[in-house]
């Protein structure tokens, strides 16, 4: 199909000749009305786009779809040139944009108005692109399936068969009744009566019709359509949720809220109302009030009661255990629980940001937000203080490098030489009075001196060098001062 071409509206040529002839002039002005011709490689010619908002906008007769106006119709018919009628009004079937006016794109294999900066509903948001499909067959505007010719009946759609003999265009191909219309007997099609969208969703899946000998499809057999919810653990009316709206606090479908009961001494929140063991007292199960009872009534406190006090939801999970308390009596008198000996309560998870391999917190999850040994040495930051050097951890050797090899805060401790430095210890050279080899003394081992060498010298009391009058010398080779 070729581009169409478009000559809109009614033109006036205005021919205006000027003659000038012996100083006057003559002007003969000559109007011509020129109805000008539509012409096409076809008989359809698309009319100018009128953008609209509401059916209001439209002229009458027609009426406002996906932001333009567009003829309305019933059947295919009641278009003009190869328009069908699709979801209600005319379009124009495509193959690609060559195939449609000016405006307009092709989309899904009809002519399609070209996207407008606000949607074409005038809000500015772009809006305009929800798939609308009234019937729940998966078709109408916008939807992924496809336009549909008849948004108000589910049985008539593009991927709907055509019936046979009821006038109607069943498969939204701009035909009515054509001649290889209906099934043929025995052939089986999948069916679903239910909404669209659920269909696959918690209970519901679709079912067989099959053809019978007059060329229909029978009813939809062994299908399964959205029911009331019922308290199963199962999604009975296939919105995604199994249960919803009839669970207790406890997430369970009975008893109802008011009617949970908490269990006294068993460290439980029976109730699920966030607290454990609440309103149970410490019964010593005396009965001193009974009229036989007398005057030598024995107690009878429950013992070894189980108990747990940490956070509900914790009890059996990760390191956490219950223990076990006794109902005592109490020196200012009147009975209270012991202590719940025994307990493991939550710790915290990566403590010093090791993992353990044990859910410390006990929330069901093992060493959670614990860094990775990402050197692969047995330890992980923080205890590791190099996690990309597998010979770098606690407890490692350490080497002179100039590292802390053992991660305990210091370089090289214990591993260098008298001098502080990695290796042997440097030669002690002689005749520079300097402590070459870190050892307390200068120049040692040094015997005696050569040429004619001199150094520095007092023989005179400690403490009186350059004291006073008096001053040092110098010893030359033969000890001579």
């Amino acid at each position: 199909m070729s581009k169409r071409a478009h000559v809109r509206g009614v033109g006036r040529v205005h021919v205006r000749y000027v003659m000038e002839r012996s100083g006057s002039v003559l002007s003969i002005a000559i109007s011509l009305l020129v109805l000008t011709a539509l012409f096409a490689c076809t008989d359809y010619t698309a009319p100018d786009l009128v953008r609209c908002a509401t059916d209001a906008d439209c002229p009458e007769g027609m009426g406002c779809d996906e932001d333009v106006c567009r003829t309305r119709c019933v059947t295919s018919e009641e278009c003009t040139g190869e328009m069908v009628c699709i979801s209600g009004f005319c379009r124009q079937p495509c193959e690609d944009d060559d195939d449609c006016p000016e405006g307009e794109h092709c989309d899904n294999g009809y002519c399609e108005a070209d996207e407008v900066t606000d949607g074409g509903d005038g809000d500015g948001d772009g809006g305009g692109d929800e798939c609308v499909d009234e019937d729940q067959d998966g078709y109408g505007r916008n939807c992924q399936r496809g336009l549909d010719c008849d948004d108000g009946d589910r049985s008539i759609n593009p991927g709907a068969p055509e019936a046979c003999h009821d006038g109607v265009d069943n498969d939204c191909d701009g035909q009515t009744d054509e001649a290889d219309c209906g099934c043929a007997a025995g052939d089986r099609r999948a069916c679903y009566t239910g909404p669209y969208e659920t269909e696959g969703v918690g209970l519901c899946r679709p079912g067989i019709m099959v053809c019978g000998d007059d060329k229909e499809y029978g009813p939809c057999q062994g299908e399964r359509v959205p029911a009331e919810e019922e308290c199963n653990d199962e999604d009975d009316d296939c919105d995604g949720e199994a249960d919803e709206g009839l669970l207790n606090r406890c997430g369970e479908c009975s008893p109802p809220d008011d009617q949970l009961m908490e269990i006294c001494g068993n460290g439980l929140d029976d109730d699920c109302d966030g607290e454990l063991d609440e309103n149970c007292l410490c019964d010593p199960d005396c009965h001193c009030d009974d009229p036989e009872a007398g005057t030598n009534c024995t107690c009878h406190p429950p013992t070894g009661q189980p108990c747990y006090s940490g956070p509900p939801g914790t009890l059996g999970f990760g390191i956490c255990r219950g223990g076990v308390h006794d109902c005592e009596a109490q020196a200012a008198g009147g009975w209270a629980w012991s202590d719940c000996a025994g307990e493991v309560l939550p710790g915290v998870e990566c403590a010093g940001g090791m993992a353990n391999g044990q859910d410390d917190d006990c929330d069901g999850v093992v060493d959670e937000d614990c860094l990775p040994d990402g050197d692969g040495d047995g330890y992980a930051p923080p205890a590791d203080c190099d996690d990309t050097d597998g010979t770098v951890y606690p407890g490692a050797v350490e080497g002179c490098n100039g590292g802390d090899d053992d991660c305990n805060g210091l370089a090289d401790e214990g591993v260098t030489n008298t001098c502080g430095e990695c290796g042997e210890p440097p030669q002690e050279v002689c005749g520079a009075g300097v402590d070459d080899d870190c050892d307390g003394s200068a120049d040692e081992g040094c015997g005696g001196c050569t040429g004619d060498e001199t150094r520095p010298c007092d023989r005179g009391p400690a403490g009186t060098q350059d004291g006073g009058r008096r001053g040092g010398g110098e010893r030359g080779r033969d000890g001579g001062a």
